[in-house]
């Protein structure tokens, strides 16, 4: 909507260029204006770019950051199966020791 109204007052200020208006100094007063209203735009439409690019940054950290978590927990369930496997396998060597040492007995 910016955009259209800054392409119709651009439009506008074209017309008053010409010899619509006889004194230059007047002409150069409204070249200001316009570069003013120009500026303005310009101004909104890069902010516009900047929020975008920021939301969309804070879209992509969150699901870095999400995957992350979830990697972390994949991570800490292999190492609590290791562990527990680890354990069952020193439960058994006990088991078997107790058994090897009660028969040499």
């Amino acid at each position: 909507m910016i955009n259209e109204g800054t392409i119709m007052t651009t439009m506008y200020y074209c017309l008053l260029w010409t010899d619509l208006i006889p004194e230059p100094a007047t002409r150069y007063e409204i070249a200001w204006t316009m570069i003013g209203i120009l500026s303005v735009a310009a101004i909104i439409n890069i902010s516009q770019m900047v929020i975008e690019l920021v939301k969309s940054i804070v879209v992509m950290c969150k699901k870095i950051s999400a995957k992350c978590k979830r990697d972390k927990l994949d991570i800490q369930e292999k190492l609590d199966d290791t562990i527990k496997k680890q354990q069952t396998r020193d439960d058994k060597l006990r088991k078997l020791r107790t058994i090897l040492l009660t028969i040499k007995e």
